[in-house]
């Protein structure tokens, strides 16, 4: 058995072998046989799994498959079983070796062949099938010949399939089922994609798929940032999936963050989580006395997603705010730093503690503290010091 949590499978390539017929390519990121898989927390990404290519034109290149994972039991020995919770699955690729003549190939994001697959509240996005290549741009799910031999059972509950996108023909699908095989969905969401299944005998005849009118079709999931450069597929706030996931029962989301946040569970691997301003460093102790002025700085950014302009606010007399020194309050850019002016005049002798409200737009706000103790005279000297 494999267990993978808290993982990245990221920046594979495989390569099969050059050959009069070129070899298979089967797991980019990931490939077992006849061994149970669970993941939660995991993201597998941008991996490549290329099939081997002939040494000539009139040769057959081999068969790629799960670019991202690969999960098999070639002998078809019954009860394998694969778990994929809390898992993205994106921007991986399948491609044909060259040169040589295509024989096949599937599965850019996930091939699940002959055994038994749950998929729970995970994200498959931007997984692409090669030139020539038209099954599951997403998962393909096949028996152990194909349309015969041991079947695949697959279960996609709460998870989102995206922007499966092929350039070349529309003579596609981003979930493939071959005769012989079946997948269950259960409220989860489609968003662009050439075509969602095969359902429709579009590109092959389907196996058994069930639960597509528990499916919601989308224009825009709203993802942070997916593709390149960032591959940031959190939720935004206004992402339709949020609180949509009306009976998931995961406690967790794929950043350990608990889930639901609001009402309901969001459909896919994030849970979205109204994110939180975060000051750096969160304090600041100052000793000085009435003739000093003392400056400091906190660079202020959002804990997660997209950065955002902030605002900052106190009350205390003795604390002001901004490049200038002189109000109590400021503003800044996303990813700025606050400056900190700390005017001993205004205060009596003593210890004294002020805060400092950060806030921003759909954040989180959070307090810095200042602490200012005032003596009557601070004093320095230079080490060794001797008093008689």
């Amino acid at each position: 058995a494999l267990t993978l949590e808290d993982a990245l499978v990221q920046d594979n390539t495989l390569t099969g072998g050059k050959a009069s017929n070129g070899g298979f390519a089967m797991g980019g990121g990931i490939m077992t046989d006849s061994a149970n898989l669970y993941t939660d927390r995991v993201q597998i990404s941008r991996n490549v799994a290329i099939s081997g290519a002939a040494y000539t034109s009139d040769g057959v290149s081999g068969q790629p498959g799960g670019g991202g994972a690969y999960l098999t039991s070639f002998s078809g020995t019954p009860g394998c079983t694969a778990r994929l919770v809390n898992t993205i699955v994106s921007d991986n690729q399948v491609t044909i070796g060259s040169p040589g003549m295509l024989t096949g190939g599937a599965g850019a994001g996930l091939t699940i062949q002959a055994i038994t697959a749950d998929i729970l509240h995970s994200t498959l996005a931007g997984n692409q099938l090669g030139s020539e290549l038209v099954l599951g741009g997403a998962i393909s799910v096949q028996g152990l010949y194909g349309e015969s031999g041991a079947p695949a059972i697959v279960n996609v509950d709460y998870s989102i399939i995206a922007n499966h996108v092929n350039t070349e023909t529309n003579y596609t699908a981003a979930v493939s089922v071959m005769r012989n095989s079946s997948l269950a969905f259960n409220n989860g969401i489609f968003s662009g994609n050439t075509n969602d299944t095969n359902a429709n005998s579009i590109p092959i005849l389907p196996g058994t798929i069930t639960g597509l009118s528990s499916m919601t079709q989308v224009d825009d999931l709203r993802f942070v940032s997916p593709g390149p450069p960032d591959y940031d597929y959190h939720l935004q706030n206004s992402s339709p999936a949020i609180d949509q996931a009306t009976s998931g029962s995961i406690p967790v989301d794929i950043d350990g963050e608990i889930r639901p946040f609001s009402i309901y569970p969001d459909i896919g691997a994030d849970e979205y989580n109204q994110p939180t301003m975060v000051a750096s460093p969160q304090s600041f102790l100052a000793l000085a006395d009435g003739a000093q002025v003392l400056t400091t700085s906190f660079l202020l950014q959002v804990n997660s997603g997209t950065q955002v302009a902030w605002s900052a606010e106190t009350s205390e007399s003795w604390l002001f705010l901004g490049t200038d020194g002189t109000a109590h309050q400021a503003q800044g850019a996303p990813g700025e730093s606050l400056l900190v002016w700390i005017k001993p005049e205004f205060a009596p002798l003593g210890t004294h503690l002020g805060t400092i409200t950060i806030a921003g737009e759909n954040v989180n706000p959070t307090l810095l503290e200042i602490t200012l103790l005032k003596v009557e005279k601070v004093q320095t000297t230079s080490l060794p010091l001797i008093l008689r």
